[in-house]
């Protein structure tokens, strides 16, 4: 601003609001002190300006320069110096700080006569106690305010800047967003704790305390179990610790990073004595290993205690992506369309907003020219000066106020051209860098990433990026709550829709649910339908001019019409202008704008306006898509017709090559309304493209497109041809299969699933599935959360039993897993969900009954005793019914099955119906279900000579594994799993290794052909997140099948 500007009656004016003028004169000495004197500090210090400090405004600080403690006074007069006042001031400062503060900084609006006696006797007070006094009045000050613009912009000049105007600003937002942004619900996510951090509000000051507190409460209830070993006095010391710890506040928020080092500063010593612990006894483990099975149980009870105890003295640490957020200016957020990243900004800054903090919002959306961003934004603001300028008010401000101003900008890939940010975000970058007060947070769909960023941008400092993930680090926590707000039952269906975890599709969900499960195009078609109605109800009498009733759709002409412009155009935007002149309002015979007008109110179309013009587009962008398919297909009638018009116009083939990228959905839309016209599938289409890659892209997009869809018009072997056909890789496939799999009549559900696998020889289905589904590890995965749900007890009210039932199912055939941790959980799990559907006991164990794979069957058998055991409901009928299922088809046969585990289970099964009722079963002969069962002899089969074999690999690994003590290297599992149960028996050691192999290779089929790889990968890589338990290679599952069969056998004779 112009130097005549700055004058103290400009400053008067621009200042006269309700905290009054001294205080912003304070405000003003507060930050020129700081600017002039601390700015070359290394650590940068808030500076608590109190108004009731004594002497000076706040405590004194060290000017690091100049190695001296400093502080500083500020008096405003109407009239002439009061030097009295300036007195009184310097008497307090000698009686509290004489000997604590070197040099006090005067700043005074009126002019003082430093020769004054009255001055004087001031400045002799200070001196005689070792103070000196450094006066800056009048127009000193106002020569340091030209020094710092920003000061000059924010102190003397009418800039409007307030918190009302921060509020104004961002209602305008809210109304541009409509449906976008939920004012009346919110679900925390990972990605709104990360911005709390990031912003350093509240609630991130609420998380960082919490985590002392949790703490503190976590190693109280673990008193008993620790104190059993006297562990607990190290936890108690850690407890006492934390309670002393202060919490942070705003202006000492970055404490929390220094909690950890504390905390091994404090207990150096007794971390040390528990490392050496767990030394111990890993190492007095591995000397008794087999030998003592009690000891050893007892020591690894004692280490998971001592690792749990040296886990707790971590529990403080921050994550580097914590640290980041904490100390870097520039957050960029991506995330995918609908995942909620602008309920995320909306809600970060209306949260802000209402606890009287500032906060900017702004929308890409609303940049719709071809004009420099700045210069977009300056406009759209409504600013006099600059957006750079805004900035500099903002950090002033934040500096006054001591809080982060954060301006979130939202959407930029809605920007008209998203690439103009290219040029804006270094420049942005670099003057937040500057800023202490001020932070940026944009966000953009994650496809729009390389348009947007500058090559290079996120290796620069002060640069944090997260990955909005919507509700999928927690999808079944934040679906619920999400769905409880609408008064809707949450099912397992639900877990299995890909859409869970976004924000946008369950809002569409939920505002068009009719107490059924449908696909999406049906939820489209449903929120025309609510749309119509309110259209008939506004509108009645424009309609019925027109000659239209209640039961004609005036909607659904004016939304295709709207996608055949999208079509023709590419546009996904429109002024309303366009909208407003198409030819379908002359055919319909009504006048457009309060069509248009209730349409973006219901909330089918969203309107902004820009550079006076207005815009509108669809509320929900997959939209787009369906209804421009359906546009598609009503403008043609033949199938060589809709063909033709895929093939040269959604698909853009030329020549054998496929051009129009981002038409994908588009084409799974088409597909899927060719199928339910037509009666057959027309992904065929794709079979012209040249490019086997892009051939494959596409139909793994129709595979996951089966998601939504109602029916598919291909038989199960002709979409294994066709897989096999386009080289679609098991997983996609496998993963269609899981997230269709409690779906009724769906092609690809549980009862599918089923078929497909249970046709496969063991291996190959190992090979195809198993590895698979060991995979199916990670914490966002949502089989694993849906598995991990039921284990935990929770409930689902489900009414459909039949999605009981197909879950069951699939449930079974995790239990192919060589995941011991996953086919763990999987088990409780499934115990969990028959103790209340008892019925499905019997139906399990008669479906996998003649499944080629023990291990399922025999772990299922443990899983029907633990339903039994804890079953709800008394069932008598039902567990009879299974009890004799169970003694006919195990015991009451000539060759009772041969598994160990198997038999005690089943034994266990019917001990425990006679348990409860003793006087049941009177026309069995039980005695059959003790031991000996009969079986088939173990056969002397040749000498195989493995040992001597070169095996490689997969079989190598099972050969070392296997060998008994005696023969050759014994390995762990051979000598002190396999061979330590056959000591009670008396046989050939050498006989039964020999036909061990022999039985995992020739009867179970293992073949180093399919496992070699995988084996030899989880051979060295085999602890999953959970590290407590291994994935365990393929042929260790051989290994027990085997072992669990002989021994069985061998029992027997």
């Amino acid at each position: 601003m112009a130097v005549g500007q700055i004058t103290w009656e400009k400053f008067i004016t621009s200042n006269n609001d309700a905290r009054g003028i001294r205080y912003k004169f304070e405000d003003l000495s507060r930050q020129l002190f700081a600017y002039e004197f601390l700015s070359k500090n290394n650590v940068y210090k808030y500076i608590h300006s109190n108004p009731n400090n004594p002497g000076i405004e706040s405590e004194p600080i060290l000017d690091e320069i100049n190695n001296r403690y400093i502080g500083y006074q500020a008096k405003f007069f109407d009239n002439d110096a009061d030097y009295n006042q300036i007195k009184e001031s310097a008497q307090k400062a000698v009686k509290y700080y004489k000997g604590k503060v070197e040099v006090i900084y005067l700043f005074c609006n009126k002019p003082l006569t430093t020769t004054s006696d009255s001055y004087r006797k001031i400045e002799k007070l200070l001196n005689d106690a070792g103070i000196a006094l450094q006066p800056i009045t009048d127009t000193a000050i106002l020569d340091l305010v030209r020094k710092y613009p920003s000061l000059g912009k924010y102190y003397f000049d009418d800039h409007g800047i307030s918190h009302e105007w921060f509020v104004n600003k961002a209602s305008i937002t809210i109304d541009v967003l409509g449906e976008r942004f939920n004012a009346d619900f919110n679900v925390d996510t990972e990605a709104s704790r990360s911005l709390s951090v990031f912003v350093q509000n509240q609630a991130a000051l609420n998380y960082y305390n919490d985590r002392k507190k949790n703490l503190v409460e976590e190693i109280a209830s673990l008193r008993w179990e620790l104190d059993v070993d006297g562990l607990y006095k190290y936890a108690r010391k850690l407890s006492e610790f934390i309670v002393t710890i202060p919490d942070v506040k705003f202006d000492c928020i970055h404490d929390a990073e220094n909690w950890q080092e504390m905390i091994f500063t404090e207990f150096q010593q007794d971390i040390h004595e528990i490392e050496t612990k767990i030394a111990d006894v890993q190492f007095e483990c591995e000397e008794i290993k087999g030998s003592d099975q009690n000891k050893a149980a007892r020591l690894k009870k004692y280490l998971r205690e001592l690792n749990k105890l040296k886990n707790l003295f971590y529990r403080l640490e921050l994550s580097e992506i914590e640290k980041n957020l904490l100390n870097n200016k520039v957050l960029i957020v991506e995330g995918k369309a609908g995942i909620g990243k602008t309920q995320l900004f909306a809600n970060e800054a209306i949260s802000l907003l209402k606890e009287n903090e500032d906060a900017l919002l702004i929308t890409g959306s609303d940049c719709l020219s071809d004009i420099n961003i700045f210069e977009q934004l300056k406009n759209n603001l409504r600013l006099g000066f600059d957006f750079e300028n805004l900035i500099d008010i903002l950090e002033v401000i934040g500096e006054t106020n001591r809080k982060i101003v954060p301006i979130f900008i939202d959407a930029l890939n809605e920007s008209w051209k998203p690439q103009l940010w290219k040029s804006v975000l270094p420049i942005l970058h670099k003057k937040i860098s500057e800023k202490n007060y001020v932070r940026l947070a944009v966000s953009f769909r994650s496809e729009y990433q390389n348009s947007i960023l500058p090559d290079g941008f996120l290796k620069l400092d002060n640069i944090v990026k997260i990955e909005h993930r919507g509700f999928k680090d927690n999808p079944f926590k934040a679906a619920r709550q999400f769905l409880s707000y609408y008064g809707i039952q949450f099912t397992p269906l639900h877990m299995f829709n890909a859409n869970i975890y976004n924000p946008l599709f369950l809002t569409l969900y939920c505002k068009t649910y009719r107490g059924d499960e449908v696909e999406l195009p049906v939820l489209y078609e449903r929120l025309l339908e609510k749309a119509n109605d309110k259209l008939h109800m506004k509108l009645a009498k424009n309609i019925e001019l027109a000659g239209y009733d209640q039961s004609d759709n005036i909607v659904l002409p004016i939304v295709e019409a709207i996608s055949k412009q999208t079509l023709l155009t590419g546009k996904r935007h429109f002024e309303k202008s366009e909208i407003e002149s198409m030819p379908i309002w002359k055919t319909l015979g009504l006048v457009a704008r309060p069509f248009i007008t209730q349409l973006i109110r219901e909330n089918i179309l969203h309107d902004y306006e820009l550079d006076g013009k207005n815009y509108v587009y669809f509320a929900f962008d997959q939209m787009n898509d369906y209804f421009s398919a359906k546009t598609i297909l009503s403008m043609f009638h033949t199938e060589e017709e809709i063909r033709k018009y895929v093939y040269e116009n959604v698909l853009g083939i030329i020549d054998g090559k496929f051009k129009n990228w981002g038409s994908e959905d588009l084409f799974t839309h088409v597909c899927a309304l060719y199928a339910e016209k037509f009666g057959k599938e027309c992904i065929d289409i794709i079979q012209s493209i040249n490019d086997k890659a892009d051939r494959a892209n596409l139909f793994r997009i129709y595979i996951e497109s089966f998601e939504w869809r109602n029916k598919i018009y291909l038989s199960i072997s002709e979409l294994l041809k066709l897989c096999n056909e386009y080289s679609i890789e098991p997983a996609i496939l496998w993963n269609a299969f899981i997230n269709n799999s409690v779906k009724k009549d769906h092609l690809l559900n549980a009862d599918t699933l089923y078929d497909v696998l249970k046709r496969y020889p063991l291996a190959k289905r190992d090979y195809l599935w198993t590895i698979f589904i060991n995979g199916r590890n990670t914490d966002d995965d949502r089989l694993i959360q849906l598995i991990e749900i039921y284990n935990k007890g929770e409930v689902f009210e489900v009414s459909d039993k039949e999605q009981i039932r197909l879950l069951l199912i699939l449930f079974s055939w995790v239990l192919t897993s060589s995941n011991r941790w996953l086919r763990d959980t999987t088990s409780k799990a499934m115990i969990e969900i028959l103790k209340d559907h008892f019925e499905y006991t019997e139906y399990l164990l008669k479906l996998f009954s003649d499944v080629n794979d023990p291990y399922v069957i025999q772990r299922l058998y443990g899983i029907i005793f633990g339903a039994c055991v804890k079953r709800n409901g008394e069932n008598k009928e039902r567990f009879k019914s299974l009890v004799c299922f169970i003694f006919e088809n195990v015991f009451d046969k000539e060759i009772v099955y041969p598994d160990i585990l198997l038999r005690d289970y089943a034994r266990l099964i019917i001990e425990r119906y006679l348990v409860e009722y003793p006087n049941e079963l009177q026309d069995y002969e039980l005695k059959k279900i003790k031991p000996r069962y009969k079986s088939i002899p173990i056969p002397d089969v040749d000498d195989q000579k493995y040992v001597d074999k070169n095996f490689k690999n997969g079989i190598c690994y099972i050969l070392y594994s296997m060998q008994f003590e005696g023969i050759g290297m014994y390995g762990d599992f051979g000598r002190y799993v396999f061979q330590s149960a056959l000591r009670n028996f008396k046989v050939d050691d050498y006989k039964i290794f020999n036909y061990a192999m022999y039985y995992i290779i020739n009867e179970l089929g293992y073949q180093g052909e399919l496992f070699d790889d995988y084996d030899g990968f989880v051979n060295r890589f085999s602890y999953d997140r959970h590290r407590v338990v291994k994935i365990e290679r393929i042929g260790k599952k051989y290994q027990w099948i085997a072992m669990y069969n002989i021994l069985a056998r061998i029992s027997d004779y």
